[in-house]
């Protein structure tokens, strides 16, 4: 959140007193969180955690979401045991002109294209 990354930028002691929501009426609640915020091992967590949503390919079904998506394109096709989890995974993963979201994903697009292919 926010507040961790003030709380986590922050050295002084007394700028991190500032920082106290006003919604919580302990100091001791208060720097008990701080604490546990900065820690080593919570910083390593969050570092993980960082670089996994990294590596996560968004998708652009926007509210529709990947079931709705699959009855679409189901509906709109000849035979509609062609359209398989790969082909909605991709159709939900990439622009409606077929360009990935992003580009660093553009391999992993093209490896699932010519593996759906092979199938």
């Amino acid at each position: 959140s926010k507040l961790v990354t003030l709380v986590r930028s922050t050295k002084c002691k007394s700028k991190l007193q500032n920082l106290k929501p006003s919604n919580i009426q302990s100091t001791t609640a208060w720097n008990t969180w701080v604490k546990k915020k900065t820690s080593a091992a919570f910083k390593e967590q969050s570092d993980r955690y960082r670089q996994l949503r990294k590596g996560q390919i968004p998708h652009t079904t926007s509210r529709k979401g990947m079931t709705r998506l699959a009855h679409d394109m189901k509906k709109n096709s000849c035979d509609p045991r062609e359209v398989t989890r790969s082909k909605v995974w991709l159709a939900g993963h990439t622009h409606s002109d077929g360009r990935p979201v992003r580009a660093e994903f553009a391999d992993t697009i093209e490896q699932i294209k010519s593996i759906d292919s092979e199938m």
